[in-house]
């Protein structure tokens, strides 16, 4: 009697450890699966008018990135020279 109760209780154990394990194993598996978001940069570059700006800072930041990174970054750059609004910031 006693044994059978002992066999009892930890096959409910049992049971409900591998229930655990298999849900715990589906959310790991799901969350995995999921894409990470696009992180968003936004930069304040150099001057508008210089060639530094208008041939590295600009391509490299708006196009560049994006494809260097596999899709993970995008950014949007703007000039030194223009105001930034606190929207922009």
């Amino acid at each position: 009697m006693y044994c059978t109760a002992l066999r009892t209780l930890l096959r409910r154990y049992l049971t409900g450890l591998f229930l655990a394990a298999t849900v715990m194993f589906g959310f790991t598996m799901q969350a995995l699966a999921q894409p990470s978001p696009v992180q968003r940069l936004r930069i304040v570059g150099g001057l508008a008018g210089l060639n530094q700006y208008t041939r590295n800072e600009e391509p490299f930041w708006t196009k560049e990135l994006s494809r260097l990174s596999g899709g993970k970054f995008d950014a949007d750059i703007i000039p030194l020279t223009v105001p930034a609004s606190p929207v922009q910031i």
